[in-house]
């Protein structure tokens, strides 16, 4: 698209590329656990298109782990699922972008139980405290990241004990 202005007998020229696709008709749905096998509220499932045009839509899941995500245009999609406190993770198991194994959407497909397990993984806990009296410090932020992906990370904040608790941490 090729766009003229004339502003105060000025003549600007602007472009803009734009991208035609299919009626975004698709949807993906399925439910999120714990190993436990309890259903897991308000998860956060993301289905990202690999390719042009970058398309990418969010869902949360429902008080009985179930979720829907609709209105996806055809093509071939990531899917992530996260919670705070569990380790996030990619479709089918897998725990980085990739090694996902992504899934074909046609056009008015219906892909059911692409089910997802979020495990607690591992914790830290510990506390923070002045080193001239021991007295707590409140409000300190604490984060750990994988030093492999520096991208995986997980952050809180003291208590007014100075005490924390990292969760969801990765092996």
């Amino acid at each position: 698209v090729i766009a003229l202005a004339e502003i105060d007998n000025q003549v600007y020229r602007g472009t803009a590329n734009i991208i035609v696709s299919q009626h975004p008709t698709s949807i993906v749905s399925g439910e999120i656990v714990d190993e436990t096998g309890m259903p897991l509220e308000d998860a956060k499932v993301t289905a990202t298109r690999i390719g042009v045009p970058p398309f990418h839509r969010k869902a949360k899941t429902a008080e009985d782990g179930s979720y829907e995500i609709d209105k996806l245009i055809p093509g071939h999609y990531i899917l992530h699922a996260e919670l705070e406190g569990f380790v996030p993770e990619y479709y089918d198991n897998k725990t980085f972008f990739a090694e996902a194994n992504p899934q074909e959407i046609a056009q008015d497909d219906t892909l059911e139980a692409i089910d997802f397990v979020l495990e607690r993984g591992g914790s830290i806990t510990g506390q923070i405290t002045k080193s001239e009296d021991e007295a707590p410090i409140e409000g300190v932020h604490i984060s750990a990241f994988l030093l492999l992906n520096p991208l995986r990370n997980v952050h809180t904040y003291s208590d007014e004990h100075g005490n924390y608790e990292l969760q969801g941490l990765v092996s």
